[in-house]
């Protein structure tokens, strides 16, 4: 019970923070100030939420998610202003996961990140659908989908034969 009580004030106390946001207020304006929630009500509305959700538990995940929701409340304006105006539930919130939870410049440097990632290190052809896809990786270029295909089948391939039989890339003829 104590972890519980010391996890309602430690999210009531960042429910409750004043940071100046640089972002216009159309969060502010969607619902009057009066109707607002307390902080400490929020806070344990959220904190009864996620014991529910860690079926009564207050174990590693339970507070896993606790200082997830404590870091994201402190760091993300928007998401407190959600919290307290009451056009984020506290369901919904302990649903959310951290890319959700982030701040929206947080969630935009990602995607341009992997996109970024993508663009530089996958490249894909556009002249031909069965063309390979190649990875740049510190080794150099690695082929992800080949034309060839490498078989192991070493008692198709004759004893007295060149070379050693095993893993290999090579053509079966027939004989007619």
């Amino acid at each position: 019970m104590a972890i519980r009580n010391k996890v309602v004030a430690s999210l009531g106390e960042a429910l409750s923070q004043e940071k100046r946001s640089d972002t216009p207020d159309e969060l502010t304006s969607a619902v009057p100030e009066s109707e607002w929630k307390e902080p400490t009500a929020a806070a344990t509305a959220i904190e009864e939420e996620m014991f529910k959700m860690f079926k009564r538990q207050t174990e590693k995940d339970y507070k896993a998610k606790y200082r997830s929701l404590l870091f994201n409340i402190n760091a993300n304006t928007e998401l407190r202003k959600s919290i307290l105006n009451g056009l984020l539930t506290a369901e919904h919130l302990c649903k959310m996961t951290s890319q959700e939870l982030a701040p929206q410049q947080l969630s935009e440097w990602r995607r341009a990140r992997t996109e970024k990632y993508f663009a530089e290190n996958v490249l894909i052809t556009e002249e031909e659908s069965n063309a390979p896809i190649v990875k740049k990786t510190h080794k150099g270029e690695e082929i992800l989908q080949a034309d060839t295909v490498d078989i192991d089948i070493p008692s198709a391939v004759p004893k007295d034969a060149e070379g050693l039989p095993g893993k290999s890339s090579f053509l079966l003829s027939s004989t007619s």
